[in-house]
């Protein structure tokens, strides 16, 4: 029973689901009239005239207003499909003045169960005060501070995001209701903060604020944010790609363990000589780019850039770009791979045309998309370095 209640428990506070005591009062007030329900702190009203000819405010129901376009995704054909919506103003939602108030029905009972439990304990091993008179004068005391409307849990301890409408008695205002713990795709400073607001705004709406959740949907608009990252990069947009620092090569004990270091390497040795090359001697700000750049794609820029393409040659039969493996029997190590996986360009440089053939746009995608908790709204990646074309495929 604990489990099935408890969502989420940190040091000082427990967050738990109110949900079934919700819906059992809401089923038995259904149809009642009450006050509560019918208050609307902020009516749209038209003013128009009655039967009588006298002006009276009074809800218009006929009204249909358009919104900004939505997109849609077309999985056969891979193209981003612009669809119209319309709202009607006269379907009702779910009031929010009921819910507050059959929640703080339940938190009252509770913070008074919890705190006599508290006041007793502490009254076991003489925490309190004497004459005891009120349960602040509790060593330990507990409060209601948040009411989550939904909370999206994951496999990880202290990740979650949620939706908090009430914060110690007060309507938290919608543009700062979403909370996000620990989710490192919707949090990390490195991600371009493009990607970050669009996950976020596909957690807001397909998830937390959706009646239901849509797998389908869901999975659509990560499929359209995938493509605009595509169509970025192709348009020779950087901000996808990943920025990093990096100190003098000679600050570092081992320099080939550092990406942007071997990154920045790969540049020098297989740019034209026309292009700047990367100081390592100094700190630099760069982007790094993921590649795929062997002897087979090589092939790929041989007729139309002749330096680059001798370059990559030579620079595959450098020892930074040789992976080996090691024979368990003999010991016996050999050459597995030749191969560039990352190249580095100086921050300010826009992706030169040599290098766009050599693009892994999956891993682009994935660094950009890669740890959005899919399973938690049910959907099973067999890779999970794949986004939606894994499980489309499945």
């Amino acid at each position: 029973m604990i489990k099935s209640v408890t969502m989420v428990s940190d040091t000082d506070s427990t967050i738990i689901s109110l949900d079934a005591w919700y819906r059992f009062v809401l089923n038995h007030i259904n149809g009642e009239e009450l006050r509560i329900a019918n208050y609307c702190p902020d009516p749209i009203l038209f003013i128009e005239k009655d039967d009588d000819g006298n002006w009276t405010d009074k809800p218009w129901e006929r009204a249909i207003t358009f919104e900004p376009k939505q997109y849609d995704y077309n999985f056969a054909t891979e193209e981003i499909i612009e669809c119209e919506r319309w709202s009607h103003p006269e379907q009702l939602t779910d009031n929010d003045n009921v819910r507050y108030s059959i929640i703080s029905i339940i938190g009252f009972i509770l913070d008074n169960t919890v705190n006599d439990y508290m006041i007793k304990a502490c009254e076991n091993i003489n925490s309190i005060k004497e004459p005891y008179h009120s349960s602040k004068e509790c060593r330990i005391y507990a409060k209601n501070e948040f009411l989550f409307k939904r909370l999206m849990m994951t496999m990880v301890k202290k990740n979650y995001a949620s939706l908090i409408e009430v914060q110690e008695g007060i309507i938290v205002p919608k543009n700062k209701q979403l909370d996000v713990k620990g989710i490192e795709a919707l949090t990390k400073s490195t991600k371009s903060k493009t990607i970050r607001d669009n996950l976020q705004k596909i957690l807001l709406e397909d998830i937390l604020k959706a009646p239901n959740v849509d797998q389908l949907k869901f999975i659509k608009d990560i499929a359209i944010l995938e493509k605009r990252i595509v169509e970025s990069v192709r348009n020779g947009n950087n901000e996808y790609f990943k920025p990093a620092t990096i100190k003098s090569k000679s600050q570092y004990e081992n320099p080939m363990r550092i990406q942007g270091i071997k990154a920045s390497i790969a540049w020098n040795m297989i740019k034209p000589a026309q292009e700047n090359a990367i100081d390592l001697d100094t700190r630099n700000a760069i982007n790094i780019v993921k590649v795929q750049i062997d002897r087979s794609t090589a092939d790929r820029i041989k007729d139309k850039y002749p330096e680059v393409y001798n370059n990559i040659l030579t620079a595959l039969d450098d020892e930074a770009f040789k992976t080996y493996v090691k024979n368990p029997k003999t010991g016996e190590k050999r050459v597995s791979a030749n191969e560039i996986t990352t190249v580095a360009m100086p921050f300010d440089t826009t992706l030169p045309d040599w290098l766009d053939p050599f693009i892994d746009y999956n891993s682009i995608i994935t660094d950009n998309l890669g740890g959005f908790p899919y399973e938690s709204i049910g959907i099973e990646r067999l890779d999970k370095s794949i986004n939606y074309t894994n499980i489309v495929e499945l």
